[in-house]
């Protein structure tokens, strides 16, 4: 992967209110990269000159699944073809609070933890990032890569379960970005797994437009016995932004396993 990871201190996100949807809580970040001249932005389709007032649980395009009867999530897992994204522009820090992400999550609700990639005001580009946010060990952290990745990478972002050092670790191409202090299968709840975009403010762009979508492919989730499976069982989607963005149904049968898009349409 680009670089090595730097990491900063506690980050602590808040549920949403209506759903189990977590925010990647960036937009608490101490910005520990350059102020570079001008935001992140390769397009500016429906990204806003105005960016619109946060809420509490940020704004998300997503899938989520959860298991179904006796079956139990113990990790998530999926590649990501990463594209840019434009964020807003009436809010320019400082820190990374002004944010657009993609990721994959392992969540009950209460304590997540994730990997993906995210860009910021001012970031220059884009970033691999890992996030837990556990409030039963009262432990929050973020580690991102020092340096940008190029737009049509396709990487392998998981949260997996580990029996050796009884946790669960997010990865970002085998690399360990986080990892829980305890055990989630024994203090969290029910796990289910989230394949999302976000923003912070309703007039930033999420990652892809259009003619250059976000690709995630090979979803797959992580059972009581450690092994992985094209295994989705109960899947819902969600929108917050349905006017801006889109995505598409899950399909399978390309080689690709289980997979979808998500974008921002045109203005």
């Amino acid at each position: 992967m680009p670089g090595k990871h730097r990491s900063n201190g506690l980050l602590i996100g808040k549920k949403k209110s209506y759903w189990i949807r977590f925010p990647v809580a960036l937009a608490l970040a101490a910005s520990m990269f350059a102020v570079l001249s001008s935001h992140y932005a390769t397009n500016a389709y429906a990204e806003d000159t105005q960016c619109g007032s946060s809420q509490t649980g940020n704004y998300h395009d997503g899938i989520q699944t959860t298991p179904s009867g006796s079956d139990v999530f113990e990790g998530i897992s999926a590649q990501i073809l990463n594209e840019a994204s434009s964020v807003c522009d009436s809010v320019t820090g400082p820190g990374k609070g002004n944010y657009a992400a993609a990721y994959t999550m392992a969540t009950d609700g209460s304590a997540y933890i994730q990997t993906g990639f995210t860009s910021w005001y001012n970031s220059g580009g884009q970033h691999f990032f890992g996030q837990i946010s556990d409030p039963y060990d009262s432990y929050g952290h973020t580690s991102y890569s020092t340096n940008t990745i190029a737009n049509g990478l396709t990487t392998h972002y998981w949260e997996e379960y580990r029996t050796v050092c009884s946790c669960i670790q997010g990865l970002v191409n085998g690399d360990v970005y986080v990892s829980t202090h305890e055990d989630p299968t024994i203090y969290w709840g029910q796990i289910v797994g989230q394949w999302s975009a976000e923003t912070y403010y309703p007039g930033s762009d999420v990652p892809g437009y259009s003619t250059s979508k976000v690709h995630f492919s090979g979803l797959e989730t992580q059972d009581l016995s450690n092994n992985w499976n094209s295994k989705l069982d109960t899947t819902s989607s969600y929108n917050d932004q349905a006017s801006d963005w889109s995505q598409s149904a899950i399909t399978s049968g390309n080689g690709l396993g289980y997979e979808w898009h998500e974008w921002t349409a045109a203005a």
